[in-house]
């Protein structure tokens, strides 16, 4: 007697579906993690690029950066897009010239695991911006 085979059994099925599982699983999960990097890199970037934007804005004014205090009070920058967000400005006054200032621009944010992430831009100022 000769049988004809010209299907899957069930075994073959269940195989081939467990394994499609798997793939699919790691494939959303890549996905996810990709999505997540994706937030953290922008995070950085509007960071950076306020933080730039306020060096290029002490910069123009001598003297605000003349009064600077050694550390400003927070300012809040969560309209920017990031949670929990804060720009603090830490100067302080160069030993070798009087007219220059050390300035260090530092922004803070909450990160969607809830860990406070930071970037920090150190500059030199002079009296005439150079």
């Amino acid at each position: 007697m000769k049988i004809n085979k010209n299907g899957f059994t069930l075994i073959e099925v269940l195989v081939a579906t467990f394994i499609a599982g798997v793939v699919i699983t790691a494939i959303i999960v890549l996905f996810i993690n990709a999505i997540f990097v994706n937030t953290e890199v922008k995070n950085k970037e509007i960071a950076t690029k306020l933080a730039h934007q306020k060096i290029e804005e002490l910069r123009a004014d001598w003297e605000m950066v003349a009064m600077l205090p050694a550390t400003s009070p927070p300012i809040d920058v969560t309209s920017s897009g990031l949670k929990d967000g804060k720009m603090i400005i830490l100067a302080s006054n160069s030993t070798s010239d009087p007219a220059s200032r050390e300035i260090r621009v530092k922004v803070e944010w909450t990160s969607r695991k809830g860990n406070t992430k930071n970037i920090e831009i150190p500059t030199r100022i002079t009296e005439g911006g150079i």
